[in-house]
């Protein structure tokens, strides 16, 4: 039998014996427990074999990491474990040459299965090798170490200034991935200096979104530029945002940023800090976010986003970024209307 895993994967079935997990680094909590009471029923000896490979930083897939663990620390008579893989990362600058002996040693199916000329194609593709080593030399990063950020700590400290500039204003309400959350940033343009990046408050969405509303809209001035982005909550504060302030004077603008625009916001945003064209605040939650993030791919053409790592929570810096993105959109091209909601 073949299922798709989720909450209630295979209830219902009976006399399960063995079950294979494949690409068990994408497993969840919920995937196996929804087997793991269906095999109590069966009868006779029952096997699980987990199969797959190291998964990514922070991937809330965490069930694979915490076997393996398991196995290596304090393995129960049942269990059995087979890995083929390097205990280090090699050299960030390692080339491919350097690393054909490693290939050969942790992949058994190299030369008959597998081949060299494409797994130099893979090496040539991948994006840094970090997931060059995960995906073919089996290497488990621990969950400290080896996280690839997009934005540096000297580099972010450099960029550091006190007191907000005066200049034309761009926010941006970016919310967390669960919709908890809504982060409100700003990015000050000056005329002849660095733009300047602020979180101005991060507020709970538990209790609705009329407080994070009420605060949007007590801070924007007429004309203003307000960028939103997230998922189910962006939509719903959007049209109470643009409901709240519809009487005000002047007209202001709504930007809902497609993919593209999001992946050139935070390269763009990452890429500034990297050159010290922009400055912050030194606010401990921005500075965490931007610091400890790692970096999260987003589609197949290099883009990226930041995912939530340490104690950075992703929002923080995400919605610097889009405040950032915009502020330069307005400050090329002027009163940038596309895709803009007017009130």
């Amino acid at each position: 039998e073949y299922v798709a895993r989720s909450r209630g994967s295979a209830r219902g079935f009976d006399n399960i014996t063995l079950v294979v997990w494949d690409e068990a680094q994408e497993l969840k909590s919920e995937h196996v427990d929804a087997l793991m009471y269906t095999l109590g029923a069966s009868r006779g000896d029952r096997m699980l074999i987990y199969a797959g490979t190291p998964p990514e930083p922070g991937s809330a897939a965490d069930v694979f990491r915490k076997r393996r663990d398991k196995f290596v620390r304090d393995p129960s008579a049942r269990s059995c474990y087979h890995e083929w893989g390097i205990a280090d990362l090699p050299p960030r600058d390692s080339a491919f040459e350097d690393l054909v002996d490693l290939i050969y040693e942790v992949n058994p199916a190299m030369g008959t299965r597998l081949d060299l000329d494409w797994t130099r194609e893979e090496f040539d593709n991948s994006d840094g090798i970090d997931g060059f080593a995960r995906e073919r030399l089996g290497w488990w990063c621990s969950e400290s170490e080896s996280v690839d950020h997009p934005i540096l700590a000297d580099d972010w400290a450099e960029c550091r200034r006190d007191g907000s500039p005066d200049g034309p204003r761009t926010y941006a309400v970016r919310f967390t991935a669960d919709d908890s959350l809504g982060v409100v940033a700003v990015c000050s343009a000056p005329d002849g200096e660095r733009p300047h990046v602020e979180v101005i408050e991060a507020l709970p969405t538990s209790g609705g979104l009329s407080e994070i509303v009420s605060r949007v809209a007590g801070v924007v001035d007429a004309g203003s530029f307000v960028v939103v982005d997230g998922r189910g909550m962006a939509q719903a504060f959007e049209d109470r945002l643009a409901e709240a302030v519809r009487d005000r004077r002047g007209r202001g603008r709504i930007v809902r940023p497609t993919a593209a625009d999001v992946t050139a916001a935070y390269s763009g945003f990452a890429a500034s800090v990297a050159g010290r064209g922009l400055t912050h605040a030194g606010q401990p939650q921005l500075t965490a976010s931007a610091t400890q993030c790692a970096r999260r791919r987003i589609g197949n053409a290099g883009g990226f986003g930041f995912e939530s790592w340490g104690a950075g929570e992703a929002a923080y810096v995400e919605s610097a970024a889009l405040a950032h993105w915009q502020a330069s959109r307005t400050r090329r091209t002027g009163a940038n209307r596309r895709r803009l909601r007017v009130w």
